[in-house]
């Protein structure tokens, strides 16, 4: 099964996963537009036949609606897809090599909440998520 380059699903849902890489917006944008709106998971791998990025996949789009719930916006970017801007912005800025595969959970706020060389459940995200001060404000303000 071929990914995409930037699989993204939060609010609306699954967004892009048909989307072409070259109709895909630069990292730095979809971070910079996600900044107190979204959570960002951003999965990397070498490629998205990465045995790891498939699997973390899979779950993820099994628990599509927990994290929907919890305003998460799903990246993936394979290496072997992305713009050297994008390249860089992975190495350089949030440390991420190209070699391997990576989960890595960016909180409203953007800062790095979660970083996992093996895939992650979406139990364990939604347990990680919901102790988060901004998560425990959402859910006073949605309480009965």
């Amino acid at each position: 099964m071929r990914l995409p380059h930037k699989l993204v699903f939060g609010l609306a849902s699954l967004v892009a996963w048909n989307l072409p890489p070259q109709d895909s917006p630069p990292l730095a944008e979809i971070l910079r537009a996600s900044r107190y709106q979204q959570r960002v998971l951003l999965l990397t791998a070498p490629s998205a036949q990465d045995a790891d990025f498939q699997r973390q996949t899979a779950l993820l789009v099994a628990g599509q609606a927990a994290l929907k719930a919890r305003d998460v916006r799903v990246v993936s970017a394979p290496f072997d897809q992305l713009s050297a801007a994008d390249q860089r912005l992975l190495t350089l800025e949030l440390r991420l090599g190209a070699s391997a595969f990576c989960v890595l959970l960016l909180g409203k706020d953007g800062g790095e909440k979660l970083r996992r060389v093996r895939p992650v459940t979406v139990a364990e995200l939604t347990v990680l998520i919901d102790q988060m001060p901004m998560r425990r404000q959402e859910m006073r303000r949605t309480a009965p």
